[in-house]
């Protein structure tokens, strides 16, 4: 089993942002506790279990976690995906597509990206919704969100 989960909120500290993201991927579904990966900064942190994609680097404004089978309708994501993984194809779609980047998905999958230079979180699943994301707003108006209920409700922010 896999998963994703995660939080932006611009005004949120690294340190806390570290503590969420590790409350937060408690409650992925794991086969052991260390079976995720994960990174936080100020305002932002992304976890995934194994199975799963994620692209994080603390001096890139993009993130992204992308979890299920998705499929490249584009060939040159397609190449990125199979070179690198595909959160990191995500990020070159919505680089160069904005939102539009999903709709050169196909399959079943669920993903987020962050955009900490715009301002942005977007969260999205294919089309039929196979594979799930559940979301909230925290207490200070940031997104939460999780392809489990648990995930989202171990936020401390979420109520």
């Amino acid at each position: 089993m896999s998963g994703i989960c995660g939080s932006y909120a611009p005004t949120t500290p690294a340190d806390e942002a570290a503590e969420i993201m590790a409350a937060m991927a408690s409650g992925l579904v794991l086969k052991a506790a260390t079976d995720h990966v994960g990174s936080a900064s100020a305002g932002r942190c992304l976890a995934a279990a194994s199975g799963a994609a994620i692209a994080t680097d603390a001096t890139e404004p993009v993130w992204s976690a992308i979890d299920g089978r998705p499929r490249w309708r584009t060939q040159r994501f397609a190449d990125i995906a199979a070179r690198e993984d595909h959160a990191a194809a995500l990020i070159a779609a919505y680089r160069e597509f904005g939102r539009e980047a999903f709709a050169h998905l196909s399959g079943a999958w669920a993903a987020a990206i962050i955009d900490t230079e715009s301002g942005t979180g977007l969260i999205a699943v294919d089309r039929v919704g196979l594979r799930p994301m559940c979301y909230a707003c925290s207490s200070d108006g940031g997104l939460v969100f999780g392809t489990t209920v648990d995930s989202v409700r171990h936020h401390p922010s979420v109520v």
